[in-house]
């Protein structure tokens, strides 16, 4: 038995033939997306009956849960490969527009993770000092905790 995820890309009367599909075969997970135990017999009857419904608008991807390495590669790809990445992948934003508008920030966000960023430098410059290194190589030969001499 594989754990697997469905993802349909279809569009028009494709996704309610898609769906009819998979949603005999795997729960319904999302508005697009199927998840299920499945045998390869059980793998091949979905395939082909996915294919035999297939027309122009028709985009089905099916992943198997593995690690994350694994999952990538879809072992079933029906329909249009213009749906999903070349590793079978769905694009989360499909409009650039979208995507510009979730990553930009503001002067004042910019401005505070940059004092976020030197605090941290600072702080890593606090153990760079003799004593500090000192007391961590003393602990590591066995020796007793001691506290700080200078709080970095």
């Amino acid at each position: 038995m594989r754990e697997i995820i469905a993802v349909c890309r279809s569009g028009k009367k494709s996704r309610l033939r898609t769906a009819k599909v998979l949603d005999r075969y795997f729960w319904r997970i999302g508005d697009r997306t199927w998840r299920g135990k499945a045998t390869n017999a059980c793998l091949d009857r979905v395939a082909r009956e996915l294919r035999k419904g297939a027309a122009r608008n028709t985009a089905v991807v099916i992943h198997e849960i593995r690690s994350s390495a694994e999952s990538r590669a879809p072992l079933i790809r029906i329909g249009s490969k213009s749906a999903f990445s070349e590793e079978g992948l769905v694009p989360v934003a499909s409009h650039p527009a979208e995507v510009r508008n979730v990553t930009a920030r503001s002067p004042t966000n910019l401005s505070g993770l940059a004092a976020v960023r030197v605090a941290a430098l600072f702080h890593d410059l606090g153990k760079a000092t003799i004593l500090f290194q000192g007391k961590l190589r003393r602990a590591l030969a066995g020796g007793k905790p001691e506290a700080d001499a200078i709080r970095h």
